[in-house]
């Protein structure tokens, strides 16, 4: 059978934070609430559960895979 209508919310909820988080330099908090999360705190529990690393993780992540890892570049530049 299919998934409860909360689950459907919360995979919503969740694939737009992702979204945003791709997209955007949004905070978290705003994020959060833009999705329909008024907590913070709830809101990384929420992530965390659905995801298993928090927005800020999953944020890094992704740069890092988009970006590669030339965090690094600037300050050898510097030099």
């Amino acid at each position: 059978m299919g998934q409860t209508p909360k689950d459907y919310c919360s995979h919503m909820r969740l694939m737009q934070a992702k979204y945003l988080m791709r997209t955007t330099n949004l905070p978290v908090s705003v994020i959060a609430q833009e999705v329909g999360i008024e907590s913070e705190t709830y809101f990384y529990r929420f992530f965390r559960k659905m995801e298993g690393i928090t927005p800020q993780e999953y944020r890094q992540n992704y740069l890092v895979i988009v970006y590669g890892n030339d965090q690094n570049a600037d300050e050898s530049e510097k030099e």
